[in-house]
């Protein structure tokens, strides 16, 4: 009970008190955010000022002991010199960081092997409360669509620089649709569990990214085809269901 993920991080890389190996070093992960919850009076030591991250996402290590953040994809090396057998390497040998990187496999492979990863649909079933704002957000944003629809109807609305008024009511429904689906992959990613497999995925970076997790939880959005929607496929429509010159949300 007293060992934590961070203990078992520091053993990976210094396993014993004969290795004289003493990493030093300090990475933002992709869950690092600036917004720290206290106020550091000394703003000359980013590292400390970072290291407060309310999302643990500075990763820091201090003469081979993990002191504080999550260890991901970019900690790890992902082909930059910041990462952690980058820095081995530099600071010690070759033979330094093989040796942390086979007993990080091997201890990897084993918690896989006896734990198991896996996914299911209870993963990505939105709660209740995701499937209200979900609903609430999707009816704003089908509403300000149909305002532009009327307004294209009636010969109202304004064309943007170059455009014509068709390509102009285009452009503002991919826009209006677009933000619909980040503004419901934002209400996503505040409500999902920090234990959920997909989020897990996305935050180390080993697959996956907010859009791909919004897209499978809560919804699709708009696809875009050459950076507009769906061209047409049949006389003046995209899908032989839709009606024709229809410019709906749903087409």
């Amino acid at each position: 009970e007293l060992w934590t993920g961070k203990q078992l991080f520091s053993v990976l890389v210094r396993p014993n008190a004969f290795t004289k190996v003493y990493l030093n070093l300090g990475v933002r992960e992709k869950i690092c955010t600036k917004k720290c919850a206290l106020t550091v009076e000394d703003k000359t030591s980013e590292a400390v000022h970072d290291a407060m991250c309310p999302n643990d996402g500075f990763v820091y290590f201090r003469n081979s002991e993990l002191l504080s953040g999550q260890v991901g994809k970019k900690t790890l090396g992902n082909g930059n010199n910041e990462g952690m057998f980058s820095v081995l390497i530099r600071d010690y040998n070759s033979h330094a960081a093989a040796s942390c990187m086979n007993r990080l496999a091997k201890f990897s492979a084993r918690f896989i092997g006896n734990h198991g990863f896996s996914i299911g649909v209870d993963d990505v079933q939105p709660g209740e409360s995701l499937n209200e704002k979900k609903g609430k957000t999707i009816g704003e944003g089908y509403q300000e669509c149909h305002e532009l629809i009327a307004q294209y109807s009636k010969g109202a609305l304004k064309p943007q620089p170059g455009c014509s008024r068709a390509q102009t009511l285009e452009a503002r429904i991919s826009g209006v649709l677009n933000k619909l689906r980040d503004t419901a992959g934002d209400h996503c990613m505040s409500t999902l569990h920090w234990r959920n497999s997909p989020l897990i995925m996305s935050q180390c970076g080993s697959k996956g990214s907010p859009i791909n997790i919004s897209q499978m939880v809560v919804c699709v959005g708009q696809q875009s085809v050459g950076g507009r929607r769906a061209p047409n496929g049949f006389i003046d429509r995209t899908l032989p269901h839709f009606p024709i010159n229809s410019k709906t949300p749903a087409v």
